[in-house]
């Protein structure tokens, strides 16, 4: 059975599931965490952009052949 992840992108799936949890969690208690939820956002991209533009060319490879 194949990953849903690759992984190069695991760093990425750790911070997905924490903003997803601090959805569910504001959603539940009624809470406010839309600036924790925007950080998170916003180191998920930083992170995105510097994983992806270093790229070794087997995970280029990995990447091109990932469903």
């Amino acid at each position: 059975m194949l990953s849903r992840w690759l992984p190069f992108e695991e760093p990425l799936v750790e911070i997905e599931e924490q903003i997803e949890e601090l959805k569910r969690l504001a959603a539940r208690e009624k809470l406010d965490l839309s600036g924790q939820v925007t950080r998170l956002e916003d180191r998920h991209h930083a992170l995105m952009k510097e994983i992806f533009v270093d790229l070794t060319p087997w995970e280029k490879v990995q990447l091109a052949r990932h469903p």
